[in-house]
């Protein structure tokens, strides 16, 4: 039960201001509004005492998470500072105190409640509750140095309530001008360079300090995105290397020949490309499960304090606990594994901002005082965030089976849930996902899912739920974030909160989003259990290509083929562009491959371009965000083959393993046709050896060899489009569509 008791208004927001003095960065304060409310702890506690506590309106604060102490808000916030600050010093300068008496005590902090394990175990400091002394008895501080992703910093926290229980007043800071000071050494040899940009570090720096001022230059640094890959998978990346360089980005891809094969001389190559601007990576993707490429921190037995993660490979640069890399891992056994989650991320990323704004928010089952957490953080980030930006959302608290199929199958771009969990499931068993309700769901989508759960992120097991999500055929998610070890049930409310809070948008990259999360998870509390914050930080990791987003990637401009392209069996690749599509190199889809282009104006495939019998590859102009099923068919040369400003319609090429396609030279007429049509070539010599008459699914309707007069009887076809291929007695092969009338 929770009584308002009193409440305090005033002006909110930090802001940066101008300074009075060199050497100092200055913070104007204002305390926003708060609420005195009383409370009784649930009766699992065993204590019937009434307590009091304050309630911040600014959703930024956090608390002082001491055990058994008075839990009261704090602040803290990220300030970035010059690379060669030393010695620091705060002051408070104009500081305006108001003086309030509650008559109960301040609830002390409790420690938080394991979801695996309830024990409620009442915690309250009465040596301090019977004393004179107050609680905390500073108002500012700055507690840690700290690097991320090449720029120094220092973590601020304001704390402006202090408690004397034997008064039982409340000292309360309402405003001040918050002053950092601090000296310069004579040489700073890591200053950044401002004549270089990254544009993803400087929009992530910018969320992540009060205070950055991020680069103006026209100049960017490259977006290096780093593969590691197990050896067996090198040949297969391939050709997701090469469309996330047709995106931009800078790839490198290097196996663990190379790197090593294990954590120690991973990180330290993760470290040498870090320490020079031109090959630190911006993005890093594991390609393979845990036994091909190791976890950077953790034991076998899924040990609580030692959780299995990939986080410590992010820490590049300081004695700090802030990511320098976005990370993720694509936790794949088998070459078919891993064809399936690029070919998922492909098509996501290609296709997500033609989809509805769609989220669904799971809460699984618990006792009277577990359930009501499992639903809190997901009410409030649906009110907060996903609701205001346009998101329909879709509240499934303790569902069945067929709800939670029947939601998934609705295509949501957001996936989350909060509950009970285990390895191998959701929810202990009230909806196993793993070997039901995840195969039988029809989405054509695969969404970013979430499972605030204990030991739903164990990606290690190769049976485990985070595993079946993220590794099959046509179903599951595109991304994966759950904890590898046991979560608590308030703290994983406070992960999902910061994670979708204020910093949150659909136009960041995944990893960006979650790194936000953490970050502003990290500095929620204040004065608690360091290692417990640790242990979160590492047993939440991304399964997934780091830098997708949830509204994709949209129309490109441009997309011009210079690498050597290799489609294999399996592979699904595919562009939408807005202007030109042109391949300069080597660009083969072989059997089993699909491929697809799209342009709004014009698709010019040059010598070289090369479809086996089997692929099923489409070149279709139209405007970039359609999905138009009427247009006709585009069928590439050996020679350049230009189409341009015309409708055409998507089609499979039926050709040779042996030969390439090859049309100039050969004429059609009349086309449309009726009973019959001849064939010219420009080639006085040339004559068919073999015709074949392909429907548009790739059935041959009619086959002749030898004609004497190259002309073909089509009187027993019915009307439609077909493609004719010929054979000529040189050998060459020739393509064409057909109207048959």
């Amino acid at each position: 039960m929770i009584i308002s008791f009193h409440v305090f208004s005033q002006e909110q927001s930090v802001t940066v201001q101008t300074p009075s003095r060199v050497n100092t960065i200055e913070l104007k304060f204002n305390l926003p509004s708060y609420t005195v409310k009383d409370t009784v702890l649930p009766s699992e506690y065993g204590v019937s005492q009434k307590f009091s506590y304050i309630e911040m309106d600014d959703d930024e604060y956090g608390i002082v998470d001491s055990v058994g102490f008075p839990l009261l808000p704090q602040l803290s916030i990220y300030i970035n500072i010059p690379q060669n600050t030393t010695n620091f010093a705060v002051s408070l300068q104009n500081p305006q105190y108001q003086t309030i008496r509650i008559k109960r005590s301040i609830l002390p902090a409790q420690e938080d409640i394991r979801k695996d394990s309830a024990v409620f175990n009442f915690s309250m400091d009465t040596a301090f509750y019977t004393s004179t002394n107050s609680f905390v008895g500073l108002n500012a501080c700055i507690l840690e140095e700290f690097w991320a992703f090449g720029e120094k910093g220092v973590t601020l926290s304001i704390l402006p309530f202090t408690y004397n229980p034997s008064t039982g007043s409340v000292v309360v800071l309402k405003s001040a001008i918050v002053s950092i000071s601090y000296s310069l050494d004579s040489l700073d040899f890591s200053k950044r360079n401002d004549s270089l940009c990254n544009p993803v570090v400087e929009d992530y720096l910018e969320h992540l300090f009060i205070n950055y001022e991020a680069s103006r230059s026209t100049r960017y640094w490259p977006l290096n995105f780093l593969i590691i890959t197990a050896p067996e998978f090198e040949s297969t990346i391939g050709y997701f290397a090469n469309y996330k360089r047709n995106l931009g980005y800078d790839v490198s891809v290097v196996t663990t020949n190379l790197t090593g094969t294990n954590p120690i001389s991973i990180k330290l190559y993760l470290q040498a490309l870090y320490n020079s601007l031109i090959t630190r990576p911006t993005y890093v993707l594991l390609v393979g499960d845990a036994d091909k490429i190791p976890v950077s921190f953790g034991d076998n037995v899924n040990t609580i304090n030692k959780p299995i993660t990939d986080y410590d490979y992010t820490l590049l640069q300081g004695n700090d606990w802030i990511s320098d890399v976005f990370l993720g891992r694509w936790p794949v056994s088998d070459v078919q594994e891993l064809k399936n989650i690029i070919n998922k991320t492909i098509f996501m990323e290609m296709n997500l901002s033609n989809t509805s704004k769609k989220a669904t928010f799971i809460a699984g089952q618990g006792s009277i005082v577990m359930q009501p957490q499992f639903e809190a953080g997901h009410n409030y980030v649906v009110k907060k965030t996903f609701q205001p930006i346009g998101y329909q959302c879709k509240k499934l608290y303790q569902p069945s089976d067929p709800q939670v199929e029947q939601n998934l199958s609705n295509n949501p771009r957001y996936f989350i849930y909060s509950g009970h969990g285990s390895i191998w499931d959701w929810d202990n068993y009230t909806f196993t996902l793993n070997d039901s309700t995840l195969y039988h769901a029809t989405n054509i989508l695969f969404p970013f899912t979430f499972a605030f759960a204990c030991k739903t992120g164990y990606f290690r097991y190769e049976y485990s739920i985070c595993r079946h999500w993220i590794v099959h055929q046509n179903i599951g998610a595109v991304t994966y974030l759950g904890s590898s070890v046991s979560s608590w049930y308030l703290t994983d409310v406070v992960l999902e909160k910061k994670i979708f809070g204020n910093s949150y948008s659909d136009n960041y990259a995944i990893a960006s989003v979650i790194n936000n999360g953490k970050n502003k998870y990290r500095i929620y509390y204040w004065g608690g259990n360091v290692f417990f914050v640790k242990r979160y930080l590492r047993a939440y990791n991304l399964l997934g290509d780091p830098s997708i987003c949830a509204n994709g990637i949209g129309c490109l401009n441009n997309v011009y083929f210079y690498y050597n392209e290799f489609f294999p069996n399996g592979a699904y690749t595919e562009y939408h562009v807005s202007n030109e599509i042109k391949n300069f190199n080597t660009f083969h889809v072989n059997n089993g491959a699909i491929v697809h282009l799209q342009a709004g104006n014009e698709i010019i495939l040059n010598n070289g371009f090369y479809a086996a019998e089997g692929a099923d590859f489409t070149a279709i102009i139209a405007p970039c965000n359609s999905r138009e099923e009427n247009q006709s068919e585009f069928i590439p040369a050996n020679n350049t083959e230009t189409v341009q400003n015309q409708d055409i319609e998507s089609v499979k090429l039926i050709q040779d393993n042996h030969s390439n396609v090859e049309n100039n030279g050969m004429l059609i007429f009349p086309n449309p046709a009726n009973q019959s049509f001849t064939i010219s070539f420009t080639e006085t010599q040339e004559s068919v050896k073999q015709l074949c008459i392909f429907d548009m699914q790739g059935k041959i309707m009619l086959r002749q060899e030898n004609l004497s007069d190259n002309t073909v009887n089509i009187s027993n076809l019915p009307s439609g489009t077909y493609i004719v291929q010929v054979i000529s007695k040189r050998g060459k092969e020739y393509t064409s569509k057909l109207v048959k009338e």
